[in-house]
C-alpha cells in the first residue's frame, strides 16, 4: 500500500508539473499588458510653497485664486466713489429715480502660474481669469476677462501685467474701492513688454513699453464742452507708438524705494474734418513717480508699514493725475454741483496742444492690532491744472461753456478712508471699508445746465466744493 501510494503521488505531481509547464508555454506565446509606472503628484520647492510637478515633466505648477463678495454704499459696482460722471449725491434726499445708493460685485479669480528651469534661467508663464458680476439686473450681466497672461524668461515679460512704473500703491492690501488718485493700472493690468535687470544689492531697473493709457486730447473748434461729469471729445492722434518708461527701485530688509519715468504720445489730431485742414505739432507728454514702502515692526508687528508715492507730469494724467481719475461732477444738495474735466490736452485750430498739468499724492499707514486683525489708514489727492493760455481763451466759458461766473478749470479730488479687516480662519477675510471722496471746483458762481444731468434738471446752479462718504463691505475667500 506504501508503494502503491507513493506511485500514484508521484504520478500526480509530474501530471501537475507537466500541466504548469503547458499552460506557462501557452500564456507565453499571448500577448500581456506591461503595468504602467506608477505616476504620483510630486511637491515643488524650488518656487515656493503650493507648487507641484506636472506629471512627466520637469515644470511645476501652482493654482490658486478667490472668491469675493463686495457690497458697496455710495460706490458702484467696482467700489468707485459717486462723485464723477454726473452721478454724485451727497444731500441723503434722493429720489427714485436718481443714481442707486447700493450697488454690488462678486468676483471670481483662477490663476494658473507654470515655472520650469532653462538654459536662460526660470521660464515662468501665468494666466490669471476673472469672472465678475455686477448689478445682475442690469443690462451689462456678468463678464469673463483676463487681466493677467503673460510670459517671463532671461529677464524679459511679455504680455498682459502691472505696470512698473507705480512705485507703491494703496491698493487692496490697505483698502476695497478702485483706486481713483494713483497711477496704478494693477486691477485690469496692461499690454506690455519689459526688460528687468539685476544690479545687485536689492537694485533693480526696468526698462519697458506699455499700451497707451490716454484722456482725451480735445479740440475745442469742434468738441464743445461736455455735459456736467461727462468725458470730453477725443481728437488725439492715432496711437503712433506706446508709452515707454524705465524705473529703478532699490529693496532692502527695512522696505524699498524707487524712481520712474514715462513718455506719452499727447499729440492731436486734426484741425477739421479733412486732412487739409493740418494738425498741430506733435507733443510728448511725460510724468515721473517717486515713492517707496517703509516697515514699521516697532509698532508691534512685522507687517505694519508706512507707504508713500508722488507723482507729477504733463499731457499724461492716467500716470500724474490717476488711471482711474474720472471727470468729476458731484451734486450737492438743492442746485449745488462741484465737476471738473481730465484732458491730456487742448487745442484750438491753428494752435498747438496745451499740455494739461497733474499731480497726484499718495500715502497709508497699515497696523495689525491681532495676527489676523489689521486696520489701514489712507490718504490720496490729485490736482488738475490748465495753463494760462487755456484759461485766457475762455474755452470753458462764456456762450461755449456752463459757467457764467468765475472762469477756472482747474480742479482737484482727494480722499480720505480707513479699512479694517479680520480673518476668523486662514484664508478667509471680512472687511469694512469707509472713506470720503471731496472735489474742489476753481469754477465758483453759478452754472446753467441747458440740459438734464441723469435725474437732474437743467437750470441754474450754484458751483461749489462737494464731498460725500462711501463705505464697501467684503467677504473673500482666497485657495
Amino acid at each position: 500500500m506504501k508503494m502503491k501510494s507513493l506511485l500514484l503521488g508521484s504520478a500526480a505531481g509530474f501530471v501537475a508539473a507537466s500541466l504548469a509547464a503547458i499552460s506557462g508555454a501557452q500564456a507565453a506565446d499571448l500577448p500581456v499588458k506591461a503595468r504602467a509606472a506608477a505616476q504620483y503628484v510630486k511637491i515643488c520647492t524650488l518656487y515656493g510653497k503650493r507648487f507641484y510637478y506636472i506629471p512627466g515633466t520637469d515644470t511645476c505648477i501652482r493654482i490658486g485664486g478667490y472668491v469675493r463678495a463686495d457690497y458697496h454704499y455710495n460706490a458702484r459696482g467696482g467700489g468707485t466713489p459717486s462723485y464723477r460722471n454726473g452721478g454724485g449725491f451727497n444731500n441723503g434726499r434722493r429720489t427714485l429715480t436718481d443714481e442707486s445708493t447700493y450697488a454690488t460685485r462678486h468676483r471670481g479669480i483662477l490663476v494658473v502660474d507654470a515655472r520650469s528651469q532653462s538654459a536662460y534661467g526660470t521660464v515662468r508663464s501665468l494666466i490669471q481669469l476673472g469672472f465678475s458680476n455686477e448689478n445682475q439686473q442690469s443690462s451689462s450681466g456678468p463678464s469673463i476677462y483676463f487681466s493677467r497672461a503673460f510670459i517671463q524668461f532671461a529677464g524679459f515679460t511679455f504680455g498682459r501685467g502691472v505696470s512698473p512704473y507705480t512705485i507703491w500703491n494703496c491698493g487692496s492690501d490697505c483698502r476695497y474701492h478702485t483706486a481713483q488718485f494713483s497711477s496704478s493700472n494693477a486691477a485690469g493690468g496692461a499690454n506690455l513688454a519689459i526688460y528687468t535687470a539685476q544690479f545687485g544689492g536689492g537694485l533693480e531697473g526696468n526698462v519697458w513699453i506699455e499700451e497707451q493709457r490716454r484722456n482725451p486730447v480735445t479740440n475745442f473748434a469742434v468738441a464743445g464742452i461736455p455735459a456736467i461729469g461727462g468725458t470730453p471729445a477725443d481728437s488725439k492722434a492715432t496711437e503712433q507708438y506706446p508709452d515707454f518708461g524705465l524705473n529703478l527701485t532699490l529693496r532692502q530688509a527695512w522696505g524699498e524705494v524707487g524712481v520712474s519715468a514715462i513718455g506719452h504720445n499727447a499729440s492731436g489730431g486734426y484741425y477739421g474734418t479733412t486732412t487739409t485742414t493740418g494738425h498741430p505739432d506733435s507733443k510728448l507728454g511725460w510724468a515721473t513717480a517717486i515713492g517707496g514702502k517703509f516697515n514699521l515692526p516697532w509698532l508691534g508687528s512685522p507687517k505694519d508699514y508706512f507707504g508713500i508715492e508722488f507723482g507729477y507730469g504733463e499731457g499724461a494724467t492716467k500716470y500724474s493725475a490717476g488711471n482711474g481719475l474720472g471727470n468729476a461732477g458731484l451734486f450737492g444738495s438743492g442746485n449745488q454741483v462741484a465737476f471738473g474735466y481730465v484732458m491730456d490736452g487742448i487745442y484750438v485750430p491753428g494752435g498747438d496742444v496745451q499740455l494739461t498739468t497733474s499731480w497726484n499724492l499718495n500715502m497709508a499707514v497699515q497696523h495689525w492690532w491681532l495676527p489676523n486683525v489689521h486696520t489701514s489708514l489712507y490718504y490720496a489727492i490729485a490736482n488738475v491744472m490748465y495753463n494760462d493760455q487755456v484759461k485766457s481763451a475762455g474755452l470753458f466759458c462764456g456762450g461755449r461753456g456752463y459757467i457764467v461766473a468765475n472762469c477756472d478749470p482747474d480742479w482737484s479730488g482727494w480722499e480720505v478712508g480707513s479699512r479694517t479687516q479680520w480673518e476668523p480662519v486662514p484664508n478667509l477675510e471680512l472687511g469694512l471699508d469707509v472713506f470720503y471722496t471731496h472735489v474742489n471746483t476753481a469754477f465758483s458762481g453759478t452754472a446753467n445746465l441747458l440740459t438734464a444731468v441723469g435725474a437732474r434738471p437743467g437750470g441754474i446752479y450754484a458751483v461749489n466744493d462737494q464731498g460725500i462718504v462711501s463705505t464697501t463691505f467684503r467677504v473673500r475667500k482666497t485657495f
